[in-house]
């Protein structure tokens, strides 16, 4: 039942954070306009950013975390609160506050360096031999902000079930193996226009979910070496909008280390849980028997 219950969450609740995500880049678009349009991705991503550290701040994305699994964990707010979550955890462990930090920093630099190498190469040996496709025409109008929910809520699913089965058969299965696989998929499938297509139709659906991270690195190798290079400049300029993305997300994971640690120092997220939970079942106590008392 509690597997059942977390697949229906990650759906809602990744679908929420896809919705959320589709209004962030629809902002975005408007007030940057066409000379702005390649940030548009990386300030879309710094912003949820921005919004899971001020919740995990307050221990409150870590609820989301609990309910639905992937479905707070596979948008990329949950990749910076991941990232938070790292320095939090040796933190909580006795650590001091530079080797906390510094293990969040491990995670963006093994990630984003080594997966995020696996999968440029996949489209730089793409564009070497000039691999095309054809994906869906890009949806336009309001319609896509119930597609961004219905895509965000479905692929949160799809890797839920995943995780699940995973764990049954490999029991130290951890979200971050999830993710890494996810990251791959989104180069392994990109070169059959797939990924294209869930983008198109699906927006921020697929935009803000982890395996678009490996979608936009096959890309870039892709421009640094097809037709000759004949679109480098825009793969180093993606490259380079992409660093400024895993700044954001270090930033906003260091803010989450900070601001958890200034309201809960080194109490877990289970403790401060548990102690929200003992405080409410107090008051509810307490009213109840004020109002016997009437």
């Amino acid at each position: 039942m509690k597997e059942a219950k977390s697949v229906f969450y990650a759906f809602f609740i990744g679908g929420l954070f896809a919705l959320v995500s589709q209004t962030v880049t629809t902002f975005w678009g408007f007030a940057l306009g066409e000379a702005g349009e390649l940030f548009v991705p990386c300030l879309t991503l710094v912003t949820m950013g921005v919004i899971g550290f001020i919740l995990a701040g307050f221990s409150i994305y870590q609820y989301f975390i609990e309910w639905s699994g992937f479905g707070a964990i596979l948008p990329f707010s949950g990749f910076a609160v991941g990232v938070g979550n790292t320095m939090l955890e040796k933190w909580c462990e006795g650590a001091s506050a530079g080797k906390s930090i510094w293990a969040g920093i491990f995670l963006l630099i093994w990630f984003n360096c080594i997966v995020a190498l696996i999968t440029v190469l996949i489209g730089v040996f793409c564009g070497m031999g000039n691999v095309t496709f054809t994906a869906a025409p890009e949806v336009e109008g309001n319609i896509i902000f119930p597609l961004a929910f219905v895509g965000g809520g479905l692929m949160c699913v799809v890797f839920q079930v995943l995780f699940i089965l995973a764990k049954k058969v490999y029991k130290k299965c951890a979200p971050i193996h999830m993710l890494v696989f996810g990251w791959l998929m989104g180069a392994v499938l990109a070169p059959t226009g797939l990924c294209t297509t869930l983008m198109h139709t699906f927006g921020q659906g697929f935009g803000i979910m982890l395996p678009v991270g490996g979608y936009q690195m096959y890309n870039i190798g892709y421009l640094l070496t097809a037709n000759g290079g004949a679109g480098a400049s825009e793969g180093i300029a993606m490259l380079g909008a992409f660093a400024l993305a895993i700044l954001g997300l270090f930033v906003t994971g260091l803010c989450t280390f900070l601001l958890y640690r200034k309201n809960f120092d080194r109490k877990t997220a289970e403790q401060v849980h548990l102690e929200r939970a003992e405080a409410k079942a107090k008051r509810y106590g307490a009213m109840v028997e004020a109002q016997k008392a009437e």
